[in-house]
């Protein structure tokens, strides 16, 4: 099979029209809410922030950035995580990378309400996604599985190799191999 260059664009609007129609469908009191939680002022992390509210908006999902300060501890962290797990309001949490160095970014992602990961990092999200349950999966991994899908290229038996290996290529890799297993999948 020879290289086949995949063109998200046209993807990714027909995803967006089908959320916002989806949404437009809902009372205005039952809109999601997606809750963005930033530590410190990292210029990516705000960058990426911006990009969220704005792709929030134009689908109709209510976006809250909770910016904390950057000398905040671990257990605040994740005191601030439990609140938005309790808040019912609160439909997914994001947390924004990176956080401070004095934080270990796997036990404040581990404290996100799987059901609430909108990133799926989870480690029960991630741990679904090895046994071939890609609902939870990061959204990296869901996008390229779309994307691959919309092509109607088959996987089975393809050579997939994402690189540099890393947190966001190994859940692509595993969401596409599980993909190519139904007896997993159902």
């Amino acid at each position: 099979m020879s290289a086949k260059l995949l063109e998200g664009g046209p993807i990714a609007d027909a995803v967006k029209s089908e959320v916002q129609a989806a949404i437009a469908e809902l009372p205005e009191e039952q809109r999601p809410c997606l809750v963005a939680v930033m530590t410190g002022d990292n210029p990516g992390a705000r960058a990426y922030a911006r990009m969220q509210r704005k792709a929030c908006e134009e689908v109709g999902i209510v976006y809250e950035l909770k910016e904390l300060d950057e000398a905040i501890t671990e257990a605040e962290l994740i005191g601030e995580i439990n609140r938005f797990n309790r808040d019912e309001a609160v439909d997914g949490i994001i947390l924004q990378m990176p956080v401070p160095d004095h934080i270990n970014a796997r036990a404040v992602q581990a404290a996100i309400d799987p059901a609430k990961d909108v990133d799926g990092v989870n480690p029960a999200n991630l741990g679904a996604v090895v046994m071939g349950h890609a609902g939870g999966a990061p959204c990296t991994a869901q996008a390229v599985v779309r994307l691959v899908e919309e092509t109607g290229i088959d996987l089975y038996g393809a050579e997939v190799v994402p690189l540099p290996l890393s947190a966001i290529s190994a859940p692509v890799m595993l969401v596409c191999w599980s993909s190519t297993l139904p007896a997993l999948t159902s």
